[in-house]
């Protein structure tokens, strides 16, 4: 497969959430790659997403905005904003 990508993302294995609704909807994640602008996910759980929620890795305290890229099966790219 052709990379299309402006810079590759270099393979992480980290533990995040992204959240919707008001925080009310917290879906746990993996990180498979992460860069300044991006990540690809693989979820836990099913639920469809919005458009944009917030992203938040393990251990920090501040939430990303992003914005869903793709979606496939149990993964999704996500571009924060």
């Amino acid at each position: 497969m052709d990379e299309k990508r402006a810079e590759a993302r270099p393979r992480v294995l980290k533990t995040a959430i992204i959240h919707f609704n008001g925080g009310h909807t917290v879906i746990d994640c993996a990180v498979r790659n992460l860069t300044a602008r991006g990540a690809k996910l693989r979820l836990t759980g099913t639920l469809p997403l919005p458009p944009t929620f917030q992203f938040r890795l393990a251990g920090e305290k501040t939430d990303r905005p992003c914005r869903l890229a793709w979606a496939r099966e149990d993964e999704i790219g996500i571009e924060f904003s």
